[in-house]
């Protein structure tokens, strides 16, 4: 689990109280199918998720939501629980991809940016343009304070007030990737 490292930011992620505390039973059988699979999957070998054995989660979801409420005999689990692990093995995919595309996203100044490599905009010391690389938290100015932004979808907006932006990534299109003073 990748949580932020700030402290406030960690708060406005409440994992026990957000997840854990409404969903205890569910998340209990997704762990218990998770545990079954794994005896299926990988006999003699710790839990894990073998990531590469399936990934067509959307059809093995749907396929278990059309026989909710019914049990999948093979495994002695809910049909409703294959849906949860599922939907959660969904989302997670799609985390991890976000996370890679953004190891390698371009750059404000047009480099790509890699995890050992930076172009010359990326040097706190050379900015390009004013252009600054933004990889998520909190805001990096005052509220009032006029900027202009980059999102990872490629839009740009400009003059706006910096509260008008969500400054921490989450792994979506409309995550800032790069800011300058207006």
């Amino acid at each position: 689990m990748s949580l932020p490292t700030d402290a406030k930011a960690r708060k406005d992620i409440p994992v026990i109280t957000g997840c854990f505390d409404y969903f205890p039973d569910a998340l209990a059988a997704v762990a218990r199918l998770s545990k079954k699979a794994n005896e299926k999957h990988n006999p003699g070998e710790p839990l894990h998720w073998s990531k590469g054995k399936s990934n067509d989660h959307a059809d093995c979801l749907g396929r278990h939501l059309a026989e909710r409420g019914t049990v999948d005999e093979e495994m002695q689990e809910s049909h409703t629980v294959h849906v949860a692990w599922r939907g959660l093995a969904l989302l997670q995919t799609e985390i991890d991809a976000a996370r890679e595309k953004e190891k390698s996203v371009l750059c404000a100044c047009g480099a790509i940016r890699g995890e050992s490599s930076w172009g010359p905009c990326c040097k706190p010391e050379q900015p390009t343009g004013g252009w600054r690389p933004w990889f998520g938290g909190d805001c990096p100015v005052a509220d009032a304070v006029r900027v202009d932004v980059r999102f990872r979808d490629g839009m740009q907006y400009a003059g706006q007030p910096a509260s008008q932006w969500g400054w921490k990534h989450m792994g979506g299109s409309g995550d800032v990737l790069a800011w300058r003073l207006a």
